[in-house]
């Protein structure tokens, strides 16, 4: 099994081992705690943590100014590492539903917290909607940045679809799971 295939299927199983909760399988470790804790971060109905993050010209944006004018769909990736297939499939969803008030917002959780690299990839695959860079300047960076720890960000590429109070409203295991929530938004 491929680290995707395990990705995908962990996903799946999201739901169900939220569901399942604490003491059904007796004491947890707290590596076990600190995952539930995690998915417990960006499950539907949670309001999203604010941060700061820079963009590809060094301006600093707050997430907060993005709401209040339509669904904000954050798509989090690592642009040394980037899924051939969701790229594609984000700037489908980009120009399908962009003009009808969705804004889209791929935020870079690369492990190196190289920002020239991450400016690169940006230009070369031509990607015109918001990109934010995670990276705190000190090192930090992908999985252990703030934002990633402050949604329980554990695997990339993740989306997180956002009510334009700032709710989350769906966490889809994939970005082809997108396409479906996205018709069903009022």
């Amino acid at each position: 099994m491929t680290t995707q295939e395990f990705e995908h299927i962990a996903q799946k199983m999201r739901p169900r081992l939220i569901e399942l909760g604490e003491g059904f399988f007796g004491d947890r470790s707290p590596a076990e705690d600190a995952a539930q804790e995690a998915l417990l971060k960006h499950q539907p109905g949670t309001k999203m943590q604010d941060a700061e993050l820079k963009d590809v010209s060094n301006v600093v944006h707050s997430l907060s100014e993005y709401l209040g004018k339509g669904y904000v769909l954050m798509h989090f990736w690592n642009s040394r590492q980037p899924n051939e297939s969701a790229l594609p499939q984000m700037r489908s969803i980009y120009d399908a539903y962009h003009q009808k008030g969705l804004q889209v917002i791929s935020i870079a959780l690369n492990s190196d917290n190289y920002p020239p690299a991450w400016r690169e990839e940006v230009s070369k695959q031509h990607l015109t909607w918001t990109q934010l860079w995670a990276g705190d300047g000190n090192g930090v960076g992908g999985l252990q940045s703030i934002i990633a720890q402050a949604y329980g960000i554990h695997a990339l590429p993740e989306v997180v679809l956002l009510d334009p109070e700032g709710t989350v409203v769906a966490t889809p295991s994939s970005v082809e799971e997108l396409e479906p929530v996205l018709r069903n938004l009022k």
